[in-house]
C-alpha cells in the first residue's frame, strides 16, 4: 500500500475521531450520571453545537457528518 493512501486513510480516521469526540463526551455525560439535572441539558447542547460549527470550518472529509449532527440537534 502506498504511503499517501495510508496517510489519507489515517487523516480521515483522525478527522472522524475529532468530529465524534464531543458527541461521545456529551452522550457519556448524560448516560453515566445517575442524577443529571435538566439545567445541564441546554448549556451542554449549545456547547456541542458550537463545537460542531467550529469543526465544520476545518473538516475536509466529515462535512456531511457534521451537517447531519447539527441537523439532528436542531430537531
Amino acid at each position: 500500500m502506498s504511503d499517501s493512501k495510508v496517510s489519507g486513510s489515517n487523516s480521515k480516521h483522525l478527522e472522524y475521531v475529532k468530529t465524534m469526540g464531543p458527541v461521545a463526551k456529551t452522550l457519556d455525560l448524560y448516560q453515566g450520571e445517575s442524577n443529571v439535572q435538566m439545567g445541564w441539558l441546554l448549556p451542554t447542547i449549545t456547547l456541542l453545537k458550537a463545537k460542531l460549527q467550529h469543526l465544520h470550518i476545518s473538516v475536509k472529509y466529515c462535512g456531511p457528518l457534521v451537517d447531519a449532527l447539527l441537523a439532528g440537534l436542531e430537531k
